[in-house]
């Protein structure tokens, strides 16, 4: 295999943090979050499977509940068997080559892409949540991007900013 060395001068955008909000009560950004996990709290989501581009949904279900509350179910995701698995190796065996053929410049505005939409997705509060919902065993609390993990067993009587049930 040639490698060409690229004959160009690239700009590497500069790191700049989100604004981290306050959630104080009667801020925009606590009603808002409360709001988001009420509504995600008492509804229903099927998660698929990603393989390759297409969503695989299957028969075989489990159930999804919030870490502070495993009685309640929020949702469920889709498991595979080996056919399923089979299907995602060989699409990623696919993806694989289609990356590595691509240019450095290119990956890099996939991940620099990325960051942005999870960034831009912080100003409402779902993105925030489902990392929440679907992580478990420690205190979450939600900041504007990341979640800081405190060593606290979550209970009811001690919901992250006075969640509601």
């Amino acid at each position: 295999k040639k490698y060409i060395m690229s004959n160009a001068f690239y700009s590497v955008p500069v790191a700049i943090n989100e604004p981290v909000k306050s959630y104080a009560p009667g801020s925009i950004e606590r009603e808002t979050l409360l709001n988001e996990y009420s509504r995600m709290y008492n509804g229903h989501v099927d998660v698929p499977m990603y393989i390759g581009d297409k969503q695989v949904f299957t028969d075989n279900k489990k159930k999804l509940s919030p870490p502070h509350d495993h009685a309640h179910t929020i949702g469920t995701s889709n498991y595979g068997t080996e056919k399923e698995v089979r299907q995602a190796i060989d699409a990623a065996m696919e993806a694989r080559k289609k990356w590595a053929n691509m240019s450095w410049e290119h990956r890099a505005s996939i991940f620099l892409k990325a960051a942005d939409l999870l960034a831009g997705a912080t100003n409402g509060a779902s993105s925030t949540l489902i990392p929440t919902f679907s992580a478990g065993v420690t205190k979450k609390y939600l900041s504007s991007s990341f979640l800081r993990i405190e060593e606290k067993s979550l209970t009811s009587s001690n919901l992250p900013i006075g969640l509601p049930r």
